[in-house]
């Protein structure tokens, strides 16, 4: 199992190239490539995990202006990372960043467009895809509120999943310096926090109708990825 998201045009023209240029023998670091990777990675994340599913749950008011408020605090704690670290990162560094990027992509089946697309995906523990599964069956079945409390506690779990690979692991592998790594740690527990606190506040309040839009969505992001279809990265 995989959580997975298509990719956007820019995310995927900017990632191919920053990709190719550091597969390159003599390659130099390009900071304002691999920036703009992760401002459209940074994005691409905020629009399948926080706008689009909104979007999709009908939330107006009140909760809109929560999950606005959780999406912006995303935004704001990636840009003060990425302008303190981009200009200080060595060429090992930049390879790594790539190599880490291209295990993330996978071309999968797209239904919506009838043919493939390149899909920023991770492996998701098992453990955790049968939870989720056995939570939004129960939730069909016998109806979602009685699973709220069960649906939030897999929300927090795929919040924790994302920032494990989105964030955590790139930046363990880039070995910051003690500085660098504190201020990242920081940005990580910010989002971790505005993140559970928009999902504890959010869902209690939700219709069936919404939770049950909202189960469709999350399910939607959880695939099984044929063996044939796992790349090697770099």
């Amino acid at each position: 199992p995989h959580v997975s998201f298509r990719a956007s045009e820019p995310l995927h023209a900017s990632t191919e190239e920053f990709i190719a240029l550091m597969s390159r023998p003599g390659a130099r670091p390009n900071p304002a490539l691999l920036g703009e990777v992760m401002n459209h990675f940074t994005r691409d994340s905020i629009e399948n995990f926080m706008l689009r599913p909104m979007e999709e749950l009908g939330i107006g008011g009140a909760q809109r202006r929560l999950v606005e408020f959780a999406a912006d605090t995303v935004q704001k704690s990636s840009q003060v990372v990425l302008k303190a670290t981009l200009n200080k990162l060595d060429h090992q560094q930049h390879r790594h960043s790539a190599e880490y990027m291209d295990g993330l992509r996978l071309q999968l089946a797209c239904p919506q467009r009838g043919d493939e697309a390149w899909f920023v995906s991770f492996r998701a523990p098992d453990d955790f895809a049968q939870r989720a599964r056995a939570s939004m069956a129960r939730a069909r079945n016998e109806g979602p509120q009685a699973e709220v409390r069960e649906i939030t506690q897999v929300m927090r779990t795929l919040t924790d999943l994302a920032l494990e690979n989105y964030y955590e692991r790139p930046l363990a592998i880039l070995k910051f310096g003690p500085i660098l790594g504190k201020m990242s740690s920081v940005a990580i527990a910010t989002v971790r926090k505005g993140t559970y606190s928009t999902i504890d506040s959010l869902f209690p309040k939700l219709t069936e109708e919404q939770l049950l839009r909202g189960i469709d969505y999350f399910d939607a992001l959880l695939v099984d990825v044929p063996r044939e279809r796992l790349r090697r990265p770099l």
